[in-house]
């Protein structure tokens, strides 16, 4: 028993040895081999130092903002005439800064030999009417502020635009070039157009004095005017609903 037991240790004891002689002896020879190796060589340019001016400024595009300052709003809209401060001007509060013009519906255009006087109106067909006059011939186009054979479309306000018609008739012109419809001699060219808007504005006044509701003003007023006109059919109903809509207030 006890020989078997010194031939099993001796065993062992050989297997390992020969297992850790092996590791010392690898490590030995990787060590000796990485000993012989020599260092790659080391790649280095080479250049003539030369002196430049760095570039003395930069162009670029920015904004700026004073740390103390104000920004200035109007509470109205209009062209700015006159600016009562300089930049950078210390002022009073309630000091007036600037000044609207006062003509700002109105403005000339000066061609040389010949001068276009522009108007703007307030709302009467749409809220941006405009009109130009051509002094030199007193041609005036009004744009939509005046139809012919086209039924007045209302896009703005039906007092509006019957507010309109007087000031618009007394502008010194000869001829009209309306926004629908042909030329025609002036201001005899808003006749029938006036005609119209007053029946329609008439008639939608009495709809709502008697109560009636809008969808039956919208098939009634104005129907006297049928004949006169083309594209009735299509508008009138349309121009009464707006007319209605707006005259109706007038009695709150």
């Amino acid at each position: 028993m006890t020989k078997r037991m010194v031939i099993m240790l001796a065993a062992v004891a050989l297997v390992f040895g020969g297992v850790f002689g092996f590791q010392a002896f690898k490590a030995a020879m990787i060590k000796k081999y990485m000993s012989t190796m020599a260092q790659p060589p080391q790649t280095v340019t080479a250049g003539k130092a030369n002196v430049s001016e760095w570039q003395p400024k930069i162009t670029a595009v920015g904004s700026l903002r004073a740390v103390s300052g104000a920004d200035l709003s109007l509470e109205v809209s209009g062209v700015v005439d006159v600016l009562a401060f300089n930049s950078g001007d210390d002022v009073e509060k309630g000091t007036a800064l600037l000044k609207l013009r006062s003509d700002d519906d109105e403005a000339k255009l000066d061609l040389g030999n010949r001068t276009l006087t522009l108007r703007a109106w307030r709302t009467a067909h749409t809220d941006n009417d405009l009109t130009l006059l051509d002094e030199a011939t007193q041609t005036l186009f009004t744009g939509d502020l005046v139809f012919l054979r086209h039924i007045p479309v209302v896009d703005g306000s039906l007092r509006g635009w019957l507010a309109a018609l007087g000031p618009l008739a007394s502008v010194t012109a000869k001829r009209a070039i309306p926004g629908h419809g042909p030329a025609a001699e002036w201001p005899g060219a808003l006749d029938d157009e006036r005609r119209y808007l007053e029946r329609l504005a008439q008639d939608c006044r009495a709809s709502i004095a008697h109560g009636s509701p809008l969808i039956e003003a919208a098939a009634t007023a104005g129907v006297s005017e049928k004949s006169h006109w083309e594209l009735f059919e299509a508008y009138n109903a349309r121009n009464a609903t707006a007319a209605f809509a707006e005259l109706e207030w007038e009695t709150q």
